[in-house]
């Protein structure tokens, strides 16, 4: 199926940019075993709010934060978006900038990073049968207008900027999901499903693509236990997948870089 762009078309002005996936490295032997892409479910990512507007854009509700029927009206409506975006699964990747300590910290720890680039991305999702978006990720709410669950879908909140993430994701638009988990037996509205979703919904799916067609190169964590390197190659040559697998530069600065606790005491 065609791969569709987000609202606006927010991509790289080159459509071969490096492109990033830091992960641990058990994933990358579950996605080099397997073939299969993994995609979460959007509300069971790190972000609580993914999918949601920012809370500084529900003005545009023109609601009362003190009039009852107006907070049920807002509880209605941010509730729906809370279940509509349980259809959407996603891949998270990260528009090359330079390796950071944060991102190999938060995403790769002993693990690795997948390299490939955006066109590759969209050549390997391109057979699949599914509803299929993929695009950059847009920061804080300058950008939105309306009421719109893509524009939602793909917003995070500015303090994930430096992220720069690239998202490939696949939207099940048709699972026979009621869309009125939100509502409890009283049919008062909550801001936040109050049933599970059906078993069309499930926490993530997979796909079977092209991995070798994707992956350019693997980058060892500079968090990595001694031996990954040779684990990796190994991985890979069992798999007929014939890519460079290198240290990263910042292996040998490794004992210095902070731990993100205190990096946060730090910045305290």
């Amino acid at each position: 199926m065609p791969i569709e762009t987000f609202v606006d078309d927010p991509e790289p002005t080159d459509q071969r940019s490096s492109i990033w996936r830091y992960i641990e490295f058990w994933k990358l032997q579950d996605l080099v075993q397997t073939g299969q892409l993994y995609l979460r479910r959007s509300d069971k990512l790190e972000d609580e709010h993914e999918g949601l507007p920012p809370s500084e854009y529900e003005n545009v509700l023109n609601l009362s934060r003190f009039d009852l029927k107006d907070i049920r009206e807002r509880d209605h409506a941010i509730g729906a978006l809370a279940q509509v975006r349980q259809s959407f699964y996603v891949s998270c990747w990260h528009l090359d900038i330079g390796e950071t300590p944060t991102m190999w910290r938060r995403y790769g720890k002993d693990g690795v990073a997948i390299v490939s680039r955006y066109d590759l991305l969209k050549q390997v999702l391109h057979p699949l049968p599914d509803k299929i978006m993929v695009g950059l990720i847009r920061y804080g709410a300058t950008h939105l207008t309306g009421w719109n669950v893509i524009r939602f879908v793909t917003t995070k909140r500015e303090e994930y900027s430096p992220e720069r993430e690239v998202r490939a994701m696949i939207w099940l638009t048709d699972t026979g999901d009621g869309m009125n988990r939100h509502f409890d037996l009283n049919n008062r509205p909550h801001d936040r499903p109050i049933y599970d979703p059906p078993p069309t919904l499930p926490e993530a799916i997979r796909r079977n693509i092209d991995i070798a067609s994707l992956i350019t190169e693997v980058v060892i964590s500079p968090f990595a236990p001694a031996g990954r390197l040779a684990e990796v190659q190994a991985l890979l040559a069992t798999a007929g997948i014939a890519v460079g697998v290198r240290e990263s530069p910042l292996t040998t600065y490794s004992s210095f870089i902070p731990t993100e606790d205190e990096m946060k005491r730090f910045m305290a």
